[in-house]
Order: C-alpha cells, then structure tokens, then sequence
C-alpha cells in the first residue's frame, strides 16, 4: 500500500505549465521521478542499479535492461506494462540525441535542475532517496522505513507470494546466496501445517 501511494504521489503533481528552460527542467523532472518510483516497483533493483543505468543497457523489444549488481555482476531485469510505459514517456520527453556523448552511453535517469545545464548526468543514489521521501510526505506517509530499498523488500514480498518459487526470486533480485532471499520467505503456522498435510494427505 505505501508503494502504492507514493506512485498515486507522483502520479498526482500536475504538469507544470509555462514556457521555457525552467519549465521543460520541471516537466523533465516530473516525468523522471515518475518513471523512477515505477521502476523501482517493477524491477525489484538496488538503487544503485537504477541510477547506474545507461540507455545502452535498455532492451526496448523485451521491455528489459542489464544492470551491474554486486560483485561487478550483470543480470537481466525487467518491467511490466506501466512501468515500461512511464520510461519511455520521460525517454522520449528528453529528446536525446544532440549530445556529443552517443544515445547509449547517456543515464536513463539524469538530474534535471538549474545545475544540471545542458550536460546529462545521472542521478546519485542520496538525490532517489530524497526523492522518495518527498513523494511518501506528500503521500501522508510518516513511516521512516519507506526508502527506495523499501519497493525492492516489496518486490520480493510478492513475487515470492505469487511464484512461490525461491531460486526464481533470487536470480530476479541478483543475490549470490539463497539464504539472503530466504529473508523474504517467512512462513506462518496456518502455511507451515497446511504445507505439512498436503505432504503426508492422499490427493
């Protein structure tokens, strides 16, 4: 629910009306941030993933992108419809393509504000995290454990409830060890008895 809000959060801010520099930076911005908060949703990425993205790494026709992980690995992650879509709103709002560094070698998501010039740098991992702060505020989400390491525990949550296949989730995660994946897989005692008869009942 609070991954939820905070969408619905950046989902909410209007477009920024006006002409100019200053409001193509915020509109930038906008989108970016939205595009952001569905990425962290639909992946399940480390944050340092995301903003490490390059558009070279993209796969338009798979709706995936590689990302360097932990220990320098690669592994393949990917989006669902509304995430795939908020992305390439804010791509194709950016109108890359006059920069003298090639389309591929460009963040995906770069800092938009008066610093930032005409140059596309990426966003620094301290910049998402305030980001998601701001949006849970204007969520009216108080919860000091909502970070942008919080939609990659929710990520995990659920694609564990619904596969309920561990080795499945750690590869989508990118962790080395099924024990840091086992973390997610908390049982109760209505699961741990149920799972009991369906080994020991006749079908």
């Amino acid at each position: 629910e609070a991954v939820r809000a905070i969408i619905a959060a950046a989902r909410s801010i209007p477009a920024f009306e006006g002409e100019g520099e200053l409001k193509r930076q915020r509109e930038l911005a906008r989108l970016r941030d939205i595009a952001l908060v569905e990425t962290l949703r639909a992946t399940g990425c480390r944050v340092g993933e995301v903003v490490g993205m390059r558009r070279g790494d993209l796969d338009w026709m798979a709706r995936s992108a590689l990302v360097k992980g932990k220990g320098s690995k690669w592994r393949k992650v990917y989006w669902d419809k509304p995430g795939w879509q908020a992305l390439q709103i804010y791509l194709q709002a950016r109108q890359d393509g006059d920069e003298k560094r090639s389309l591929a070698r460009l963040p995906v998501f770069s800092g938009h504000g008066n610093r930032s010039g005409s140059t596309l740098s990426p966003l620094t991992t301290r910049h998402v995290s305030r980001t998601i702060r701001a949006l849970a505020k204007r969520a009216g989400i108080s919860e000091v454990g909502v970070t942008p390491h919080y939609f990659r525990h929710v990520f995990a949550t659920r694609a564990l409830e619904r596969t309920d296949n561990l080795a499945l989730v750690q590869d989508l995660l990118g962790h080395a060890s099924p024990a840091t994946t086992r973390v997610y897989a908390r049982t109760d005692e209505r699961q741990r008895r149920e799972g009991h008869r369906q080994v020991w009942d006749d079908p």
